[in-house]
């Protein structure tokens, strides 16, 4: 249950930030498959079918990890040509997750 938090978290966060972002992507920004699609909540009755999926689904973590701490570095390039933008308030407010 912790992990299913902790991606829904990340989803959450990825999708407010992706929101409000203005900052021009890379032409080679793609959003791969979320962990979830590789069903490491589900029970196995196989101890290699679950090992598989979960280091599966554990790689697929990283490049969501990826691609929120690129935000960041867009939301501050936004921020340097709009002053008044404050990403950080815009991003609590809507999913109630701090930025630390």
């Amino acid at each position: 249950m912790e992990w299913v938090s902790l991606e829904q978290n990340m989803q959450a966060l990825l999708s407010v930030l992706l929101l409000y972002c203005t900052a021009p992507l890379p032409n080679f920004f793609r959003l791969w498959s979320f962990p979830k699609q590789y069903g490491y909540e589900l029970s196995y009755h196989c101890h290699r079918h679950a090992q598989i999926v979960a280091s599966c689904s554990r790689d697929v973590f990283v490049p969501l990890m990826a691609a929120i701490s690129f935000m960041p570095m867009l939301m501050d390039w936004q921020k340097r040509q709009i002053e008044s933008f404050d990403w950080h308030a815009k991003v609590l407010t809507k999913t109630s997750i701090h930025h630390q």
